[in-house]
């Protein structure tokens, strides 16, 4: 079976503080040093991914962007012209997603290719 490129994306949310938070607490290097470090191990994870990948003979290539996630993957998955999505789902029940969102259910909506959703093993 011939696979093209397989591209692993991680899209890191903005980090978001109310303002009462912002302005009592957090300076400006105490935020930069939280994005820091959510970029490493974003990195880091990404890198544990591809050497799974080489384990079972794929090639694999790594990119990360920040901004909201479901939007940030459906503007990749467009921009570099990917043929089918692959995404996970935290398996999330009907109430949780009413709340929180779904970025494989928005991902499913507007992504302009294939959207394949993978569940978690029960």
């Amino acid at each position: 079976m011939m696979f093209g490129l397989i591209l692993l994306f991680s899209a890191q949310p903005l980090l978001e503080f109310s303002c009462v938070f912002a302005c009592s607490f957090a300076t400006v290097d105490l935020i930069n040093d939280l994005q820091e470090n959510q970029r490493k191990a974003t990195l880091s994870l990404l890198a544990n991914a591809k050497e799974i990948c080489a384990k079972h003979g794929i090639i694999a290539e790594m990119a990360t962007e920040v901004g909201e996630p479901k939007e940030a993957i459906c503007e990749a998955a467009e921009k570099l012209d990917i043929q089918l999505l692959i995404l996970g789902s935290h398996g999330r029940g009907a109430i949780q997603r009413a709340f929180l969102g779904s970025v494989s259910d928005y991902c499913v909506h507007n992504a302009k290719c294939p959207v394949l959703v993978v569940k978690r093993p029960a």
